[in-house]
């Protein structure tokens, strides 16, 4: 049985590119009168392999998730009374953002689901003074 995704436009793969052809994401298009896969990204974490030929054999542009938080552009620290930081990864990369309090085996929260809207989002966090420490990390939803 085949599962029909009409609303698919992303993907995301932790390891190596899995084998393909142009048929894996025909009918995962927004746009169900659209053959193929235009409207597909596959986002996958560098180091992992196989990418090139996936993208040959599907058709499905797959681009390395690599979101980072910039720490040399001027906008990491507390600005308006807010700590934040600007986030660049590839245009309309969805992030979310995530805190913690403790390094060691505290619970990742997330506190923003967004896109890399021009390929840069900034994040401030207006709660960072109600915690001692805060850590923050970069995910995918």
């Amino acid at each position: 049985m085949k599962v029909y995704c009409y609303s698919l436009v992303e993907v995301f793969f932790q390891g190596n590119a899995p084998s393909a052809d142009r048929t894996v994401f025909a009918a995962d298009t927004v746009d169900r009168t659209v053959s193929g896969a235009d409207n597909v990204t596959a986002y996958y974490y560098s180091g992992t392999t196989g990418w090139n030929t996936f993208t040959a054999n599907s058709g499905v542009p797959a681009l390395p998730w690599l979101p980072t938080i910039q720490t040399a552009d001027g906008s990491l620290g507390v600005q308006n009374s807010q700590f934040g930081f600007n986030v660049t990864g590839p245009v309309n990369m969805p992030i979310v953002v995530e805190a913690c309090t403790n390094l060691g085996g505290g619970v990742w929260t997330p506190l923003t689901n967004v896109l890399l809207t021009n390929g840069m989002y900034y994040f401030s966090d207006a709660q960072w003074t109600n915690y001692p420490g805060r850590y923050y990390f970069i995910s995918s939803p």
